[in-house]
């Protein structure tokens, strides 16, 4: 389990909807949306681009060193 939360930074390492989506393995997103009885459960972002469903397996939460 990523513990994961709705606003946490996520940085996406094996998207394999990439096409679809708009992005790309090593972007950013937010955490915007946890949906946890769906496979795709996971609704990120950017900001810019349109919001996109994600598996756990496709994200792993972003720890920003300061």
């Amino acid at each position: 389990m990523n513990n994961i939360n709705i606003g946490d930074k996520v940085i996406l390492i094996d998207d394999g909807h990439s096409d679809y989506c708009g992005y790309m393995d090593g972007d950013i997103l937010t955490v915007i949306e946890i949906n946890p009885l769906d496979d795709f459960k996971y609704v990120c972002g950017d900001g810019v681009k349109h919001n996109c469903r994600f598996k756990e397996s496709e994200i792993e939460k972003y720890n920003q060193i300061a």
